[in-house]
């Protein structure tokens, strides 16, 4: 159990009263948040990728409901990879692309 954080630090009750551990993580630890925002560039590709979804969606005559439906995702992911606003597993994206009919690589290419 985790008992503080403070700048990227915590510390883990040892049973003992009194007597903790402290460890402390980077910014690349597994299961830890980044703390720097990512890079604008990031932003910029999301919105394209995210366009490239929707009028691929719209092309096979898909509602963001029935998209959602066939991914197995709510309807409210669809609009954040349509406005570019969310990240998602590479396996939501496999089954987004089979969905609309479309290679992955169409959707994410540069």
């Amino acid at each position: 159990m985790v008992s503080g954080h403070v700048n990227g630090a915590y510390t883990i009750p040892l049973g003992v009263p009194g007597q903790v551990q402290t460890k402390r993580q980077d910014r690349y630890s597994v299961g830890r948040v980044p703390t720097d925002p990512p890079p604008a560039w990031t932003h910029t590709r999301r919105r394209a990728i995210g366009s490239r979804l929707r009028e691929a969606r719209t092309a096979a005559g898909l509602s963001q409901e029935r998209l959602a439906d066939m991914a197995g995702v709510d309807r409210k992911t669809i609009v954040r990879l349509e406005s570019g606003t969310s990240d998602v597993r590479l396996g939501t994206w496999l089954r987004i692309a089979r969905a609309v009919g479309v290679p992955l690589a169409d959707l994410v290419r540069e």
